[in-house]
C-alpha cells in the first residue's frame, strides 16, 4: 500500500509536470456533493446523472465521461490483486482530480473501480468508517439505475446465468456485481445471494468470468503529450524532463502501444497562455 500510495504521488507530479502550459477546460463540472442529511449515496449518483445529462441506460464509454469532467485518469499495473485504484483530489482547485487505477483488472471490474473511486471524489472530501459501503452504492446506482435494472434482476434464479450473462454484456457489469445489485435492491433474498456465492465459487467465476465487455482505455494524458508535441516539438527525453522522471520510465509509462481508434472524451484542451 505505501508502495501504490507513493505511485499515486509521483504519477501526479509527473501529469501536473505534463501540463505545464496547458488547462483543461471541462465540458462537464464535478464538485463536491457530501451526504447531508436525507442524502444517499444512491441518490448523490442519480443526481451526478441528472447534472451530466447522462441518457438512461447503461454508460457505454464510462472512461470517457469522467474525463469530461477534467478528472484525469492514469493506468498502471500494481503488481497486486490487493488494491484497484486510488483517487485524489488536491484542496486547490487549480489541480485536477485524479484516479489512479490498475491496469491488471478485467474490463468490467474497470469500470466499477472507476464509479467507486468517483463516488470517493464526490462525497468524501474526508475520511469515514462506511465511505468504501457508500462507494459502492453510488456505483452501483450510477452504473445500473434502480428504476431501470429491476425489472431485468426481478426473479432471478441460480439457473439464470444465461440470462446474467447478457446482462453483464447490456449493462457493462460483472456477473458478480450484478446479482449484488439485485440483493441490494431486494430482488433476491439473503437465501438466494448465499446459494449465488456458492455457484459462483464451483464455476470458478470469482476471479474470471466470462462474457464480453469492451475494455475502457483514457485518452487525456496522451492529448496533453500529443499537445506539448505539437506546441513545442518536444523529443520524449525533453517530455521526460516534464514529467520529472526518466527517459526510459517515461516511455515505459505514458508511451504505451497505440490503441486502435479509441474514443476520446469531449474534453477541450486550452493553452495556458
Amino acid at each position: 500500500m505505501k508502495r501504490i500510495e507513493a505511485v499515486t504521488h509521483l504519477s501526479r507530479i509527473s501529469v501536473e509536470g505534463l501540463l505545464t502550459g496547458i488547462e483543461l477546460s471541462p465540458t462537464r463540472t464535478i464538485e463536491r456533493m457530501s451526504l447531508a442529511p436525507g442524502k444517499t449515496p444512491s441518490s448523490t449518483a442519480r443526481d451526478l446523472r441528472r447534472r451530466w445529462n447522462v441518457s438512461s441506460g447503461p454508460i457505454r464509454n464510462l472512461v470517457g465521461l469522467v474525463e469530461t469532467a477534467g478528472v484525469v485518469l492514469v493506468f498502471r499495473s500494481f503488481g497486486t490483486s490487493g488494491q484497484d485504484a486510488v483517487s485524489t483530489w488536491p484542496q486547490d482547485h487549480f489541480r485536477p482530480p485524479m484516479m489512479l487505477v490498475n491496469a491488471d483488472l478485467s474490463a468490467d471490474r474497470l469500470r466499477f473501480t472507476v464509479a467507486h473511486e468517483l463516488g470517493h471524489l464526490v462525497m468524501h472530501a474526508l475520511p469515514s468508517d462506511d465511505q468504501e459501503a457508500e462507494a459502492n452504492e453510488f456505483a452501483g446506482e450510477l452504473l445500473a439505475p434502480a428504476n431501470e435494472i429491476r425489472a431485468q434482476l426481478e426473479g432471478l434464479t441460480t439457473s439464470d446465468f444465461r440470462k446474467l450473462l447478457k446482462l453483464k454484456e447490456e449493462w457493462g457489469m460483472s456477473i458478480a456485481a450484478l446479482i449484488r445489485r439485485a440483493h441490494t435492491l431486494q430482488v433476491i433474498s439473503d437465501r438466494q445471494y448465499r446459494e449465488f456465492q456458492v455457484r459462483l465459487g464451483k464455476l470458478g467465476w470469482r476471479t474470471n468470468e466470462p462474457g464480453d465487455v469492451p475494455l475502457e482505455s483514457p485518452t487525456i494524458v496522451d492529448r496533453i503529450i500529443d499537445m506539448q508535441r505539437a506546441r513545442h516539438d518536444y523529443s520524449d527525453e525533453q517530455l521526460s524532463r516534464l514529467a520529472r522522471m526518466t527517459e526510459a520510465a517515461f516511455q515505459r509509462h505514458y508511451l504505451p502501444t497505440p490503441k486502435a481508434d479509441a474514443p476520446q472524451a469531449q474534453l477541450r484542451l486550452a493553452l495556458d497562455e
